[in-house]
């Protein structure tokens, strides 16, 4: 075996030279995903949302135009309601994909409007502790950020059975620190170690690209805690770097 402590110096500089690859490959990857969403979304809201819009409209006037003891009438109205839950569809689709309100108005107000949505659509009390003002995160820190809050949550809804989740955002020294516990019937830590969760391997990995650590934490019928720390990066420090 060969110990000279200059190739394994060697070695060692290699290999961080490779990971320094992958993950710069990755952030790019993570990028570039982020942005395709994002086209796809506008697109999506360009063609199929407005043409709906316009289609309803059609449709409003004409059944205002049909004689009320018309069986066209009703269909009208039935078409009307099949346009209104495709276009309900749709949003949940541009939700998904890419919300406007985090590039219209940043991390909190997205995350504080999710809650808001979450709570509305599973009847789960939410409450959410906001313990900083809006900054002006950087953009790959708040997309990073929010897409591991909506997969918390988007498992709390699919796992949990909760009736309540609480979110805590705030800063502690040059770190943003995010946690989200629910009451729900949790996990053994044991046997969950040995399976597989996309969703939780891809808040993992997203975590790791921030320069972030991830906990999860579970007690069978008592819960589950997620926890999020990661640098605290702002626009100007992100520009600085560059």
């Amino acid at each position: 075996m060969n110990d000279d402590p200059i190739f394994l110096n060697e070695s060692t500089s290699k290999d961080l030279h490779v990971n320094k690859q992958v993950d710069e490959r990755t952030t790019f990857l993570q990028y570039s995903l982020e942005e395709e969403r994002k086209k796809i979304a506008r697109e999506i809201h360009d063609e199929f949302v407005q043409q709906l819009v316009s289609l309803k409209m059609d449709i409003s006037w004409l059944n205002k135009n049909i004689p009320n003891d018309s069986i066209l009438k009703q269909k009208s109205l039935e078409i009307l309601s099949s346009i209104d839950h495709l276009n309900g569809t749709l949003r949940n689709i541009l939700i998904n994909l890419r919300p406007s309100i985090l590039d219209d108005f940043g991390l909190i107000a997205a995350i504080e409007w999710q809650n808001k949505e979450f709570e509305k659509k599973f009847r789960i009390k939410c409450q959410l502790d906001i313990l900083i003002s809006e900054l002006a995160f950087d953009k790959n820190l708040s997309i990073g950020v929010y897409r591991i809050f909506q997969e918390a949550m988007t498992n709390i809804a699919k796992h949990a059975i909760a009736k309540k989740v609480q979110t805590t955002l705030k800063t502690q020294n040059t770190k943003l620190v995010m946690t989200i516990s629910d009451d729900g019937i949790g996990f053994d830590n044991i046997d969950f170690s040995q399976k597989k969760s996309f969703g939780i391997i891809g808040m993992k990995e997203r975590a790791l690209l921030l320069n972030g650590i991830f906990k999860i934490k579970s007690i069978k019928n008592k819960g589950t805690t997620v926890k999020l720390i990661v640098p605290l990066l702002l626009q100007n420090q992100s520009n600085t770097q560059n």
